[in-house]
């Protein structure tokens, strides 16, 4: 009978063990979780956690280990707590090939970087920030936000295969990321751009729309060897420091007006056809070493 007792016993564990993780528990396959409040009082800042201060000090925060390896699904919940945020313990991991996020999280900082192998991002609906995250990627060939994104920070540059981005959110700001992406062929932004801030510089795309409100570009999109064309349906704000020296750059069009002009769309020698929706251009110090282009009066 005692024997009987304890085989019973053990295979209710072995049972309790597997349905604790299915459900995202601590076994959850190459990560651990950490409370807000524990990753608060380690010391370490993060900048998800500064631009979202009021996070719930019990949400808890996926781990990536450090020998994490093959694919990755990060678990909206572990237990009865929700999973908010994705961090790693060495952003080097080179050993993960695809990663998928669950509905529900929304942040990633300080993952995949120098040399890291994801083939494979999925995010989820959900997801709003990314911070300091898979540079100098090498097997990484596109991305997609939904609508929740917000903001991008020191991420995705220097991607060797990274052809395709889509963006359908409300970006508020783009900064320091997706520079020096060859393969970065298409770009497609659906949604509107509060600010680019030094992105894009030196990537592949042939052509760019925006199709929703830009309000503000700052030293973005640079150097760009194979630009040829951009489209902006609304300037709220002004660009500055922008589109310079893009070889073969030849037509720029604002349907609805230029907004504000500084330093930009210059060295582009091939550039000739500028459309302001026929309104004049409120420029200072642009379109010097473009030879080509007539601008209206």
């Amino acid at each position: 009978m005692k024997r009987s007792m304890a085989i019973l016993l053990v295979i209710a564990l072995v049972f309790s063990a597997l349905v604790f993780t299915a459900c995202g528990g601590s076994g959850s396959k190459g990560m651990t979780f950490i409370k807000i409040a524990d990753l608060k009082a380690s010391g370490t800042e993060y900048d998800f956690l500064k631009a979202n201060s009021s996070l719930d000090d019990a949400l808890l925060v996926a781990q990536i280990s450090k020998d994490a390896s093959g694919e990755l699904t990060v678990p909206a919940k572990s237990g009865d707590a929700d999973v908010i945020a994705v961090i790693s313990e060495d952003a080097s991991n080179d050993k993960v090939t695809a990663l998928t996020l669950e509905e529900g999280v929304q942040f990633m900082e300080n993952c995949f970087k120098d040399g890291s192998a994801v083939a494979t991002l999925t995010l989820p609906a959900t997801f709003k920030e990314v911070y300091h995250s898979f540079n100098k990627n090498t097997a990484l060939t596109e991305i997609s936000f939904g609508r929740k994104a917000q903001y991008i920070v020191d991420s995705f540059c220097d991607c060797e295969k990274l052809a395709k981005v889509e963006s359908a959110g409300y970006l508020y700001g783009v900064k320091d990321s997706f520079l020096n992406d060859k393969a970065l062929a298409d770009v497609t932004v659906t949604g509107a751009v509060q600010k680019s801030e030094n992105s894009f510089n030196g990537s592949g795309m042939t052509a760019l729309t925006f199709a929703e409100n830009v309000h503000e570009i700052f030293t973005s999109f640079n150097e760009c060897p194979a630009l040829k064309t951009v489209t902006f349906e609304q300037m709220a704000s002004g660009i500055s420091n922008s589109f310079n020296k893009c070889p073969a750059f030849t037509d720029i069009t604002f349907k609805q007006g230029s907004g504000r002009l500084f330093k930009s769309f210059c060295d582009d020698p091939e550039l000739t056809n500028a459309d302001f929706g026929g309104n004049g251009v409120n420029n200072a110090e642009s379109f010097t070493n473009s030879p080509k282009v007539v601008l209206p009066e």
